[in-house]
């Protein structure tokens, strides 16, 4: 051991007394960091993902540097038979000189923890992704070492070492790429998959960067760092010793299709792996065990897949991946059985498979240059009982991620007695009074326009029956409804709200959502001009009796994004439509630290917009005395203010921030938990505004609707801001997810959520001012660079004087 141990100080010494360790370094950290820190503001995103996406190619640039003179420069110099006439072997050579590089590429790495170390300041970043992705770097690194050091004792010239080593390096990682082995699937079938899967770098770097440690992906750059080491070896021994070099070439063919039939059979089989994300969003979670626990009949999935020579290159490798969460999920329990099928092993049961609306999609391929179409399937089946089977129509790559939600919420709502219940009300919005008159002279009677359609759409892919309705005598609170939905209030009759109290009463939760302003947005002679309006909702006749009320002042915060407006301007001849990037403290946008992390709801969102919405303001002692107590979701920035209304555009002083001390957070979302107070406690019950008749006869024809109801532990959640679940806003950072979060967990419980949130991993750092920006980038790319020209000036000054003082004795 201590021969090898010997060879790698030597090495190591000898890097840092030359200059050109320090410039390699210097330059490595200039390229790496410099590079991540051009889009980093710009995302705004906690994570290293870009960093690691780029960090292979650079690799196979800079490592073949190291290796390039390792043996080439021994045999150009002569040196080689210095080195055999020490006590030492070949195999102590390789690994000395190997660890010595290897030794100076991990420093190098550990040089960019300067961008980990900003990330945790700015943001909260999920280390499970930096250390695999770290992990990742330091195993593609030894690849990549080895390599170029067997490539170096095959030739004398430096240059031409760098250069094959370099080729050499960039095709494996090629072939790693899906676009590349689609191009070769296409003109010979099976040889990319077959190539990505055995020898391309990015394929198996990539589940490093995600947080994700395969033992196959490891096994593939241990494997071939050790055949490319012995390759080393053999070299030495049969060039460099002049030993007998019959079969050597062979041997190193051998080799190398030893490591390519290895890393084949490691691909097929399952050996296992870590998951280091932070909340496990790789992992069968702990919710999911809890349903499958639960189940008392037998679950049948079924997949539906198309051979795999038939599918396209991206999605060859989707049966042993769906194959693998479906076995992950069997596991769980005995109830829980899947089959995979080809529905072109059945064609008797074609017909019925479509029924059910299994069909086949396209999708495209690449075949001898050209773009095809193929007609594939890719499809999940849930049964249970003679329920109606659920479908998950297509399952593809981007989709696995959220797989174990689609499979477990299927399942979850088959086992209910009925299907979920939500009762939305909402406004009609008019059309615009002059298209409305255009349509009128052109005999097309013009129609209200639905707002909030989406929701509807969102709530019924999940699963929930969503019944759009206003409270009136024909139409009343369905007995099974499980939510009430109310978003943008309108004005209510006392039996409307009579209705929604007796709802809330009976232990059935309220969502309602609703704000004090609008805005608009024109162009002014000055640029975009914002304009005010009050809303003409009624949110606060309807919570007030809670102690609870939405701002009546224009609201405003610090926290704010950009957001581009469709305008009409006249070019000339003619009317283009073009955006405006318009960014107004108005269009709030909260942020992970600004959320409530004990609640399932929001403790995994990585943002909402907060679209004009107006703060929550609660009155304690109200809800004390009824014993209701209040969990805030989420609040404001501390920098958020509150101007009085005017009319005519916003003013700059109205926009911009006043003194530090009037800034301060408000909340914008609360909910309440207790039994709520009637409010017409004493009161005759109202009459509906289409009834005519007396109480007493109304009560005599319908006794069961007019009496009052005993109250019942209930929830009941409110939020100031109604446009983030309009059509233009809900599909903006998380509004959709903190939609289905809330629903969930008002109606259903708040299992599902935690199987959803698995997939929110975006992290968004705090808002940065702009010479803290310049501090983080100088700080990011320059420190450590000025840090190691520093310490090398240090050693060169060092060796120097020592030199000195040798000569001088």
């Amino acid at each position: 051991m201590s021969q090898w141990l010997n060879v790698a100080k030597r090495e190591l010494r000898s890097y840092f007394n030359s200059p050109i360790a320090y410039c390699f370094i210097v330059v490595f950290l200039l390229v790496t960091c410099g590079l991540f820190m051009t889009t980093f503001f710009l995302s705004g995103v906690a994570t290293m993902r870009p960093f690691f996406s780029s960090l292979p190619l650079i690799l196979i640039v800079f490592v073949p540097a190291i290796t390039m003179r390792l043996w080439a420069e021994e045999r150009k110099n002569g040196t080689l038979s210095l080195l055999f006439s020490l006590p030492t072997n070949s195999i102590s050579l390789v690994l000395g000189k190997f660890l010595a590089s290897f030794a100076f590429g991990i420093l190098a790495l550990l040089s960019t923890l300067v961008i980990p170390i900003m990330l945790i300041v700015l943001g909260d970043p999920d280390p499970g992704p930096i250390f695999g992705g770290y992990l990742g770097s330091i195993l593609l690194l030894a690849f990549l070492l080895s390599l170029g050091m067997a490539v170096s004792a095959f030739f004398k010239d430096q240059i031409v070492a760098f250069i094959i080593s370099l080729v050499v390096g960039f095709s494996c990682f090629l072939a790693g790429l899906e676009f590349i082995s689609a191009f070769i699937d296409g003109w010979i079938p099976g040889l990319g998959t077959f190539l990505r899967e055995t020898i391309g770098i990015s394929s198996h770097f990539n589940s490093f960067s995600k947080g994700i440690i395969d033992i196959g992906d490891c096994l593939y750059f241990i494997v071939f760092s050790v055949i490319f080491l012995l390759i080393n070896v053999f070299t030495l021994e049969g060039y460099l010793r002049m030993r007998t070099t019959k079969g050597f070439a062979f041997g190193c063919i051998l080799l190398i299709g030893i490591g390519i039939f290895l890393n084949g059979i490691f691909r097929d089989m399952h050996l296992g792996r870590m998951d280091l994300t932070e909340d496990k969003i790789f992992t069968v979670s702990p919710a999911t065990k809890r349903v499958f626990e639960r189940l008392k009949v037998p679950i049948r999935v079924t997949y539906y897949v198309s051979p795999k020579d038939k599918l396209p290159t991206p999605m060859k490798d989707m049966p042993r991946d769906v194959g693998d969460i479906l076995e992950e999920l069997k596991r769980l329990s005995p109830k829980f059985s899947y089959k995979i099928v080809n529905p072109e092993d059945i064609p008797d049961e074609i017909e019925d498979i479509h029924k059910k609306g299994i069909l086949p999609f396209s999708a495209q391929t690449i075949e001898h240059d050209a773009l095809n179409i193929k007609r594939i399937y890719s499809a999940i089946s849930v049964a249970y009982l003679d329920k109606k089977e659920e479908i998950i129509p297509q399952v593809v790559p981007d989709s696995l991620g959220s797989l174990e939600y689609d499979l477990v919420s299927r399942i979850y709502r088959l086992t209910l007695t009925s299907k979920p219940k939500i009762v939305l009300i909402t406004p009609n919005s008019s059309m615009d009074p002059k298209l409305a008159e255009m349509l009128r002279q052109a005999g097309r009677p013009p129609q209200e326009m639905d707002r909030f359609q989406r929701i509807v759409e969102i709530l019924e892919s999940q699963g929930y029956e969503v019944v759009k309705q206003k409270i009136t005598k024909d139409t009343p609170i369905p007995d099974d409804a499980r939510l009430v939905m109310i978003i943008a209030p309108e004005k209510m009759s006392d039996r409307a709200r009579f209705e929604i109290y007796r709802f809330l009463r009976s232990g059935k939760p309220v969502f309602i959502a609703g704000q004090s302003y609008t805005y608009s947005y024109s162009e002014g002679p000055n640029g975009p001009e914002l304009h005010a309006q009050k809303s003409l909702q009624e949110t606060n006749d309807l919570i007030s009796p809670f102690g609870l009320k939405i701002g009546e002042k224009m609201f405003f915060d610090t926290r704010h994004v950009t957001l581009h407006v469709t305008s009409q301007r006249q070019i000339g001849m003619f009317t283009a439509l073009v955006q405006t990037p318009v960014n107004y403290p108005v269009q709030i946008q909260v942020l992970p630290d600004q959320m409530n992390k004990d609640l399932s709801i929001t403790n995994s969102i990585a943002g909402l917009l907060y679209l004009w919405g107006s703060p929550v303001s609660v009155d304690d002692d109200l809800l004390k005395k009824y014993g209701v107590t209040k969990t805030v979701l989420f609040e404001s920035s501390p920098g958020a203010w509150e101007r009085d209304f005017h009319f005519g555009p916003l003013t700059q002083r109205d926009l911009s921030p006043p003194n530090t001390r009037q800034l301060k957070s408000y909340p914008l979302a609360v909910l309440l938990e207790g039994k709520f107070p009637d409010p017409f406690e004493g009161k005759k019950v109202p009459k509906w505004a289409s009834d005519k008749t007396d109480n007493e006869t109304e009560t005599e024809k319908d006794p069961n609707r007019n009496q009052q109801v005993t109250s019942k532990p209930s929830r009941l959640l409110v939020v100031g801001c109604s446009e983030m679940f309009s059509d233009t806003a809900i599909m903006a950072m998380g509004n959709p997810v903190f939609l289905l979060n809330s629903v969930d967990a008002l109606s259903l419980g708040e299992e599902l959520i935690h199987i959803r949130n698995k997939t929110q991993v975006q992290r968004f750092i705090r808002p940065v001012s702009t010479k803290e920006k310049l501090m983080w980038r100088l700080f990011t790319v320059f420190f450590m660079p000025v840090l190691w020209i520093l310490y090398g000036i240090f050693r060169a000054i060092s060796r120097k004087k020592n030199r000195l003082l040798c000569e001088g004795r």
